[in-house]
């Protein structure tokens, strides 16, 4: 219909001001790259310092201009699908053969980018921005392999709950507002499998409130046919899993807040109204319907430290059923394809610390990972409007007493 219509029109123009925002990003790189140098050329003292700065924002402007040139693309295909409906997308994918990663053992860079390339011919438009952002994943795979393993979380109706629990950690650990959302946060409730062990012994019951409160279900690579939730399938649209995530909202803010239901349920209706103005799909966290139509895929890239990985993560059948063998030996080795599924034990203060995990956040449409919060419908934005939603709790709770109160200390 005409509503339809406007609607996705209104969102092209949001997305046209993501594209600006990396454009203005880049100029900015530019500028602080022209400054360095100016300034090593006579400051002698601290030369080699300033080209290592250099050679660091060299490395960023390169990962924002190919983000921008896969947005542009993915843009200009939107506004082409306005009056061309042929369904096949040609996508570009460039991919390091030279270097190492957990998702390529025993299938090498050129097997891997036509295998992306396949999977994305029909779906639509955003293909050329999820070509970048498997591309992206790779070159992180292969930036950290020596020191990490590597796995995916793909999710889709949780995005509000993990983008509430980033918030409220932020200010409790005091992490960057670019930081990826936590699927995971308390550690309060009384029933929940507080280690490896306790999830290993539940294995075979995923579903169950003792195994989520901790547990969290993963890809071993980017390629993982024989997962519940491959990636290469599900970037798009997302995974879900059948959960009252209205009610997990209200029992996590009441943790937070020790406040009464009524005001747990008034905060929770500001963040629901939050989600649905930046275009979330809020239907599971309201009876009042999202009306969104946009792709709603997320993904989570979590690197885990091979020092910690066994007590962190078990290989495991559908259900999280386990698999004997050490989680190194399942996804490792050059000959070895890494496949297949995982359960990793989501212990909060491990998996905000960044000498012992890695969490990174990809998005189906490039507005989704824009944190410019002066541009509508953006990350950022929503972050903006989610502190505001969640400001009477921090109004009467300091970041440390939230902390206790989530037993995270």
């Amino acid at each position: 219909g005409d509503g339809d219509f406007a609607g996705y029109c209104a969102s092209l123009r949001h997305e046209q001001a993501a594209v600006k925002a990396l454009e203005m990003q880049l100029n900015v790189i530019d500028s602080q790259v022209q400054f360095l140098e100016a300034r090593s050329h006579i400051s002698y003292c601290v030369e080699q310092q300033l080209q290592h700065e250099v050679q660091v924002l060299r490395q960023a402007r390169a990962v924002v201009d190919g983000e921008r040139t896969a947005a542009n693309c993915a843009l200009k295909a939107a506004l082409r699908e306005m009056t061309d409906t042929s369904s096949y997308v040609k996508v570009h994918v460039d991919v390091d053969a030279g270097r190492a990663a957990q998702s390529l053992n025993g299938y090498g860079a050129k097997a891997a980018a036509q295998d992306i390339t396949r999977s994305l011919a029909h779906s639509g438009a955003w293909a050329h921005y999820a070509a970048h952002q498997f591309a992206t994943m790779l070159a992180r795979e292969q930036d950290l392999h020596d020191d990490f393993v590597c796995f995916y979380h793909s999710y889709s109706l949780a995005a509000l709950l993990y983008e509430v629990h980033s918030v409220v950690a932020r200010k409790v650990y005091g992490l960057p507002t670019d930081f990826a959302p936590l699927p995971r946060l308390s550690m309060a409730d009384t029933s929940a499998c507080t280690s490896l062990q306790a999830l290993l012994r539940e294995g075979g019951k995923d579903s169950s409130v003792a195994f989520r409160a901790l547990g969290l279900s993963a890809s071993c690579s980017v390629f993982a046919s024989s997962s519940e939730a491959p990636p290469l399938q599900c970037f798009q649209t997302g995974y879900s899993c059948h959960a009252s995530f209205r009610q997990l909202l209200i029992d996590f803010l009441l943790l937070c807040a020790r406040g009464t239901k009524r005001q747990a349920e008034g905060m929770a209706d500001a963040v629901v109204s939050a989600g649905r103005r930046h275009g979330l799909d809020t239907g599971c966290f309201s009876r009042i319907p999202s009306g969104g139509k946009q792709l709603t895929g997320y993904m989570l890239q979590i690197f885990v430290h091979r020092s910690i990985a066994e007590r962190h993560v078990y290989p495991s059948k559908p259900y999280g059923t386990p698999i004997a063998q050490r989680i190194l030996d399942y996804v490792g080795g050059e000959k070895k394809r890494a496949d297949g599924q995982a359960r990793i034990f989501f212990h909060p203060p491990t998996f905000v610390d960044p000498k012992k995990t890695r969490l990174f956040h990809y998005c189906a449409r490039p507005l989704q990972s824009c944190m410019d919060g002066g541009i509508a419908a953006s990350r950022g934005s929503l972050i903006q409007d989610l502190e505001k939603a969640l400001q009477p709790l921090f109004a009467s709770a300091t970041p440390d007493t939230i902390a206790k109160r989530l037993r995270l200390h």
